[in-house]
């Protein structure tokens, strides 16, 4: 099965094609028999489980026992993450006495996470006959995902009863082991017995599916040349997708493979496919599964062939009738997918070496500059072997060749290349030992399995990250510089699969003792084939040499003194001033915002224009989706008024047309602060009700200064974006985009222009800010199409338009300034649970049980205590289980959990006390929203208070019998409050979580039930602001100072009912929108306590810069899953270090007086400020992709300053300049680093 190819699975190939296995075979996870505790009893699994069912070790060998005749038990173990493509094999040597082997339940078990249960062994596959068996089954065709989770093992008694299961080891190996015996062994299918279905290439049948994603270009194309068919996205951050249906149907589980010859130019990563296929739909609802990730395709302007395994998507959809392709744009606008062929077929087509790196016999004429470096140190692999795993054509030969350019020395002529094992996590080091301006790396790079479901999951197509591979180099002096290489042939920093050329640039003032490749990965393999150094000053790829740049300091500058406010008209324009700005409303064509100006004070004052082409819009209307234009929303009446202080103009906007009936009434207002004041009211004076929406108040065309390069937003939505490159962003009010403010201001000249509102209720909008092609930045509030009754009236929120000086923080004050008017907790916020950092959840029968024939809580402070460093929080998620029910958590009218403990409730209550005695707090997981069907309460009410979507379909999770239920019923409401209640009083626990709670989307939690007498649609965000508001009365009766928290930052309107949140902040930040990982809603709301999930319900896995960004923002970590297979070793110990500091400094973390992103000394090394009494703690980022040395930071100094370098546990003495301390520090690429200043 030669495996082939972008991404893909690379081991494949060893089955179909006869291809040779490699002659060691390696294992991916084993167990020896040391260690039973590992393995946990499931009784729920099965319908007669044995009462006296146990499993032992016992000299080093698994004793499964089941004493009762005709009683079976299932015994489940966690596993860790690893390519079941590539390590294929399931062995397992065993032994059996009185079992059942004619039965058709399984006797190995995978969890697969498929739709089906994966039985890899049956239970008629066992022999019970007392000897030892040694049996493999190759699983890579019975799984249907690419990694398992967890194994399970069932044993069943016969009528003698006393069965015993004995396993000396079980391990998944990547060879099929000497003197196995090889069960299910599929029926040999001749290669190419099916005809292969061919794409036609034609733009006919193409459409283009703008309602399937939620950034739709404006203007996408498809087109036909000689090339291929090509489909196109012009705009930055769009995209499109375009289904095709097929002539007939294509029976998909007839084919291996999808092959795809394509180019692609600017891709994004993004979204939840590159291709799908499309059937009927499943149990899940959906009808279609990705068969090319978004992350598998390499856009690099180069041809390539994608060889994609089908069975996994067969499985689902054993015959389709339609595909799908999704082409994404970053950052910069332009991107494309050229496909020259499609076909489904069982012979995957190998490329050739070329697709990956260009080269010729033989080098250059001239090669100054150019030095080959020796391999000899490095012990030798085969290259055969490595091109079959790569499922090449052909293979780089020769004793010399010229490769990108650059001469090289193949070692033994390409047969042989130094390498890196797949699983092993090894470095390969090459000594230099001179001066050189780079290091040049024929390197061929092998990924077995898929990519971490952290990262996105799907086929692998290269690293981008430092987590699991980087290049060190070691200088004489003991410098040490590490970096994540250039890509010569793509320009650009990143490790992609096969034979690549790649450049660490090296300081050529330094002697190079030797270069290192740092293999930090678990699946994936690195050979090394050549390498060549640059010897000049400068190498030929100089221009991608990283040169950190002095940051930008932007001047803070100053407010002017404030005058009365004017206002002057003129015809269709009026002009508002107060000494601080000056803005001009024109109406001749709508009402149009076209003039914005700060006073910039000085010796001679001047203006500053905010709008330097004229403006637009103030506000329109929309109908249909479309805006009104300006002819049809006419300013019918002016009216000034002056009334406290303010000088305004009230507008009267009469619709016309299609809009007719509709008035707008808009106030626009000026006092002394540096801000207009826009307050508008919709009105039906028509006779049938309109669906109409608003898009507006906002401002239009907004450039400070003559750089639009130098002009940078603040769109602090959930994972805020700071940047200045072309972007369209929209997001509702909710826990999407919790707070009210945004900003854009010239970055090195400063100055700049907010939009914010204040809103104490929750109104139904979003926050849009779009920076064109042209520089010109709009920021704005949308309000959804919603049906207006005649004679109804539609507010919308008070929306101020500032301006101000300085950078973004301006506009943070002026929120902040307002939220101290009205921002009270409802109880007060609890200083240990703001000292909270490493958040341990744990289950009671999932992933790694703390129930196991009683409870044994006092395991998960063991466990965090060793491999996280420690523990500040356990969270306890299910708890509220019923066996042959479900999640239930003894609401009040439903079923009890506690029944099915051994001691009941007051063992429970005793295991979390015990837990609480050591110092660690304990919570409790509640669902907010789901209530299980086969519940009491679910029978009697399910339907009832079912929450109804858009469509009029009744809400259900996804393939579950729990339904979502409408938060605004007042029964619903009361049983809720009542449980959190009974909970605290009962288990007498520190904190409560209401699961999913937190995001009120407008879009995927409102209620559009019309017998719930709530409005249609029912707000999600007042639906959960009135529940909540009872849990917490309630939580506080049964027991005073319990935390109450939520799976997202809810908006601040509903955040002071709780005490805290999980957020995925940081996961959304990973989209690559913003300059900076960064949480502003931790930084603007401090008391909030927040916890990052970087993934939710997956491994961590490699993901250390991820934990990298929690520290760094001094945030807590959501912690799930069993740490050993959960959690690489570069995650933990980034984890363990992080934590450290947090907690040695957790009054600083801890309290109120923060700083995001304070000044540094050099461009893209960022910081965060943290106060306590007597110092300031500084996280810092280095958002390079090498390290960076060098005075960092500047900071004012005097006399006794103490200065730590704490990330490396070291004193600072930094240099003294003109009362300033210049800081000397090094940071690691995309790692980063604290400093603690002391007085």
């Amino acid at each position: 099965m030669p495996a082939c190819l972008i991404g893909v699975l690379s081991a494949l190939l060893l089955c179909v094609a006869g291809l040779p296995v490699p002659a060691s075979a390696e294992d991916a996870w084993r167990d020896d028999g040391d260690s039973a505790a590992v393995w946990v009893a499931q009784p729920g699994w099965i319908p007669n489980p044995s009462a006296g069912a146990d499993v032992r070790a016992a000299d080093g060998v698994l004793v499964f026992s089941v004493p009762e005749p005709n009683r079976a038990m299932k015994f489940s173990r966690s596993v860790r993450s690893f390519p079941l493509s590539f390590y294929r094999y399931l062995v397992l040597r065993y032994r059996a006495e009185n079992l059942r082997e004619d039965l058709e339940g399984y006797f190995v078990y995978l969890n697969d996470g498929g739709p089906r249960e994966c039985h890899a062994l049956r239970l008629r596959d066992l022999r019970s006959d007392g000897e030892w068996h040694t049996v493999a089954v190759d699983v890579s065709r019975l799984a249907a995902q690419p990694t398992i989770t967890a194994l399970a093992v069932q044993a069943v008694t016969t009528a003698r009863g006393d069965g015993r299961l004995f396993i000396d080891w079980i391990t998944f190996s990547d060879a099929l082991p000497a003197g196995a015996q090889e069960l299910r062994q599929p029926e040999p299918t001749p290669v190419a017995s099916r005809p292969d279905w061919v794409l036609p290439l034609a733009t006919s049948g193409w459409t283009a599916r703008r309602d399937w994603l939620g950034n739709p270009g404006q203007n996408p194309r498809v087109v036909l040349s000689k090339e291929g068919l090509t489909f196109r996205v012009a705009e930055a951050y769009r995209g499109m997708k375009w289904s095709l249906r097929l002539p007939e149907a294509v029976p998909l589980q007839e084919y291996a493979y999808l092959t795809l010859r394509y180019r692609a130019e600017g891709l994004h990563p993004a979204g939840d496919y590159a291709l799908c296929v499309i059937g009927t739909p499943g149990s899940d609802g959906l009808d279609y599964t990705a068969v090319v990730a978004p992350g598998a395709l390499v856009a690099d302007g180069s041809w390539h062939t994608l060889n994609v395994p089908l069975a996994g998507a067969a499985a689902r959809f054993p015959t389709i009738h339609q595909i799908a392709f999704q082409v994404q744009t970053g950052a910069r606008p332009g991107a494309s997918l050229t496909v020259a062929a499609l076909r489904f077929t069982n012979k995957p087509t190998p490329p050739p070496v070329s697709d990956f790196v260009r080269a010729r016999p033989g080098w250059p004429a001239e090669t100054a500059g150019f030095l080959p470096l020796s391999l000899t140190s490095l012990p030798p692999s085969p290259a055969r072997q490595l091109q079959d795993q790569l499922g090449l054509a052909d293979w780089l030969s020769g004793e010399r060749i010229t490769a990108e350019g650059v001469p090289f020395a193949l070692r033994a002529g390409g047969r042989e290349v130094c390498r890196t094992g797949v699983l092993a996590r090894q470095r390969l080091a090459v000594p230099v030992g001179r001066r050189v301006s780079a290091v040049y790396l024929l390197l061929a790079t092998l990924f077995a399995g898929e990519e971490e479901d952290v990262r996105g999951g799907g086929s692998f197509a290269a690293f981008t990250d430092v987590d699991r591979f980087r290049v060190r180099l070691e200088y004489a002096d003991g410098i040490v510089h590490e970096c994540l290489p250039l890509d010569v042939r793509a320009r650009t920093r990143r490790v992609p699969l096969g034979p690549r050329v790649l450049c660490a640039f090296a300081d050529p003032k330094r002697t190079l003792a030797r270069v290192v490749l740092d293999d930090r990965c678990g699946s994936a393999a690195f050979a090394l084939l050549a390498a060549t150094a640059h010897t000049g000053a400068r190498c030929p790829l100089e221009a991608y040499r990283l040169r950190p740049a002095l940051s930008p300091q932007t001047p803070a500058g100053r407010l002017p003194a404030a005058t009365a406010p004017t206002l002057k008209r003129e015809g269709g324009r009026l002009r508002l001033a107060n000494g601080r700005l000056e803005a001009e409303l024109t109406t001749t064509a709508g009402l149009r915002l076209s003039r914005l100006a700060r006073v910039v004070p000085g010796k001679l004052a001047r203006l500053e224009e905010a709008l330097p082409k004229g403006g637009g819009p103030l506000l329109t209307l929309t109908l249909a989706g479309k805006p009104l234009p300006p002819a049809h929303l006419p300013v019918a009446s002016i009216q000034e008024r002056a009334a406290g202080g303010r000088k305004g103009v009230d507008f009267t906007l009469s619709g016309r047309g299609p809009a007719a009936g509709l008035r707008v009434q808009v106030r626009v207002s000026l006092g002394t602060a540096p801000e207009l004041l826009v307050e508008a009211t919709l009105t039906n004076t028509g006779t049938r009700t309109v669906n109409v929406g608003v898009r507006g108040p906002g401002v239009t065309g907004v450039r400070i200064g003559a750089r639009a390069a130098d002009n940078y937003y603040l769109f602090p939505q959930c994972g805020a974006v700071w940047n200045n490159v072309p972007v369209s962003l929209e997001q509702p009010f909710c826990g999407l985009f919790p707070v009210q403010f945004l900003d854009v201001y010239n970055r090195r000249q400063g100055g700049g222009v907010w939009l914010r509102t204040e809103d104490r209720v929750g109104d139904d909008r979003s926050y849009t800010l779009r920076r064109g092609e042209d520089g010109l930045t709009d920021l704005g509030t949308a309000y959804p199409e919603r049906p207006l009754a005649p004679g109804a009236r539609r507010p919308l929120v008070r929306t101020l338009i500032g301006v101000h000086p300085g950078d973004w923080r301006p506009a943070l004050a002026a929120y902040q300034t307002w939220l101290r008017r009205w921002y009270r907790p409802v109880t007060p916020r609890k200083p240990w649970f703001r000292e909270i950092f490493n958040f341990r959840q744990r289950f009671l029968w999932w992933l790694d049980p703390l129930y196991q024939d009683g409870f044994h809580l006092d395991r998960a402070i063991t466990e965090a205590q060793q491999r996280f460093g420690g523990i500040d929080y356990l969270h306890l998620f299910d708890w509220g289980v019923v066996p042959g029910i479900g999640r239930v958590y003894g609401r009040t009218g439903d079923h009890s959990p506690y029944d099915h403990w051994q001691g009941g409730l007051p063992a429970f209550r005793e295991a979390i006390a015990g837990v609480q005695a050591k110092g660690v707090p304990v919570g409790l997981y509640i669902e907010g929203y789901l209530l299980e069907e086969r519940g009491k309460l679910g029978q009697t009410h399910g339907k009832e208070w079912q929450r109804v979507d858009a469509t009029g379909q009744r809400a259900y999770w996804p393939g579950a019998t729990e339904a979502f239920i409408c938060p605004w019923l007042p029964a619903w409401r009361e049983v809720q409050a009542d449980t959190y209640h009974r909970a605290v009083r009962d288990m007498n626990v520190d904190g409560m979580y209401l699961d999913q709670f937190g995001f009120c989307s407008p879009h995927f939690a409102a209620c559009h039930s019309p017998d719930h007498g709530h409005p249609v649609p029912g707000s999600a965000l007042l639906g959960e602001r009135g529940l909540t508001r009872m849990v917490r009365q309630r939580i506080e009766a049964a027991k005073p100072g319990v935390a109450l928290y939520s799976e997202e930052t809810p908006p601040d309107v509903n955040s002071l009912y709780q005490d805290g949140s999980f957020t995925y902040a940081l996961a959304r930040a990973r989209a690559g929108q913003s300059r900076v990982p960064l949480n502003l809603t931790r930084f603007a709301i401090p008391s909030f306590k927040t916890f990052e999930i970087l993934v939710c319900d997956k491994p961590t896995a490699s993901w250390a810069t991820g934990v990298h960004w929690v520290f760094f923002n001094g945030e807590g970590i959501w912690l799930e899953g069993p740490a050993e297979e959960w959690f690489e070793p570069q995650t933990l110990a980034a984890i363990r270090r992080g934590y450290r500091i947090l907690r040695a400094h957790r009054d600083a973390f801890a309290g109120d007086d923060v700083e995001a992103l304070v000044p540094t000394r050099i461009e893209g090394i960022f910081a965060n400020a943290f106060n306590a009494r007597g110092k300031r703690v500084l996280t810092l980022y280095n958002s390079h992709p090498e390290t960076v040395s060098g005075e960092l930071l500047r900071l004012p100094h005097r006399s006794g300053r103490r200065y730590e370098d704490a990330w490396n546990r070291r004193e600072l003495r930094p240099r003294i300049n003109s009362g300033y301390a210049y800081l000397r520090l090094t940071l690691g690429p995309h790692e980063p680093g604290c400093v603690v200043i002391r007085d």
